[in-house]
């Protein structure tokens, strides 16, 4: 019969956090740092990070958000408030299939299996799973005022695939994987105060791509920079007045993959949010992943030329280019 603390090894060495966490119902769960964390949501939560376990032997665990620090038997016992650690023991054993004859032995071959099997699966979760482009046939294209009148001519609305959805009333605005395959649909709302803004009509894990990446990596590579805006819009808005290396991230954060994709397109990097950002809060996160690897720049509005929440795309090229000129290297 496997002890306490030997379970919590056999786990981390068949690299079974992940189907634990699904079995205990939380979602949105993905690898960072490389693979040495293995974070997600609770299961009625929506913070993607509050619930964090080491990838290691003893499955050092938290649930910062509950103030829950221990390990992945303390995660258990939270989230299934009426358990103590020897339910979530058997938790843990009928998940994963053991019973009281499987023992642990760690020998070298194991755990280089165990290596390549959390290799794969970071693969995996890089993935997006792709949809029929068909689908785009479905949605009604031409003159889209919301967006013809913030500056994007028709012809980018055209190449960038934007539609109008008849039944839910919304802009669509087509996902890319970073290899160019379609891989969701997002809704933008014609009416900013009654709905919510955005939804997606396909749902897909934005934070693993970057909108405008495929149709860019080229222009970025050749001019050795990036310009990383926040919204798909501002791509489309600098497409159209003849900017080509942008990329948007979909949000205002930054995911731990969207920070990989970037390093490995070995160029320097802009940020160029929208007027109101707290830039002191984001760039720390640029800092302390790019710093002694990349050049890293902040476009900083410095002359108060933007209006309240404003892209640094929203006025066209001449202010573009005052702003850019402004730019202060942070790294």
């Amino acid at each position: 019969m496997l002890s306490y603390q030997e379970l919590l090894y056999k786990v981390y060495e068949d690299g079974n956090i992940e189907t634990i966490l699904d079995a205990l119902g939380c979602h949105s769960v993905h690898f960072e740092q490389g693979g040495n964390l293995i974070v997600g949501a609770r299961p009625d939560g929506d913070n993607r990070r509050s619930v964090q376990i080491k990838n290691i032997d003893n499955l050092r665990s938290s649930i910062r958000s509950r103030g829950i620090y221990g390990n992945i038997y303390s995660v258990i016992e939270y989230i299934n408030d009426d358990y103590n650690t020897k339910h979530a023991y058997d938790f843990i054993m009928g998940v994963c299939g053991y019973t009281k004859n499987t023992k642990f032995m760690q020998t070298p071959l194991q755990r280089l299996n165990r290596i390549k099997r959390q290799r794969a699966l970071i693969l995996k979760h890089n993935k997006l799973n792709s949809i029929d482009i068909n689908i785009l046939n479905q949605y009604i294209y031409g003159d889209i005022k919301q967006f013809t009148t913030d500056g994007i001519s028709l012809e980018v609305l055209k190449e960038y695939d934007i539609g109008y959805d008849v039944t839910h009333k919304r802009i669509t605005i087509p996902v890319y994987s970073i290899d160019g395959e379609l891989c969701g649909i997002k809704g933008r709302t014609v009416d900013n105060i009654k709905n919510i803004k955005f939804l997606y009509l396909y749902r897909c894990n934005q934070s693993k791509t970057l909108f405008n990446y495929h149709r860019s990596k080229n222009d970025c590579i050749l001019d050795g920079e990036v310009c990383i805006l926040e919204s798909e819009k501002g791509c489309m808005q600098a497409k159209t007045f003849e900017v080509y290396n942008t990329m948007g991230l979909g949000s205002s954060g930054i995911s731990y993959r969207q920070l990989n994709i970037l390093l490995e397109l070995k160029v320097d990097i802009v940020l160029c949010y929208d007027e109101g950002v707290d830039y002191n809060t984001i760039t720390k996160t640029y800092i302390n992943f790019f710093k002694g690897k990349r050049n890293v720049y902040v476009m900083y509005d410095k002359n108060n030329i933007l209006k309240s929440k404003e892209s640094p795309t929203d006025n066209g090229r001449e202010i573009w280019d005052k702003l850019y000129e402004q730019k202060t290297k942070i790294c």
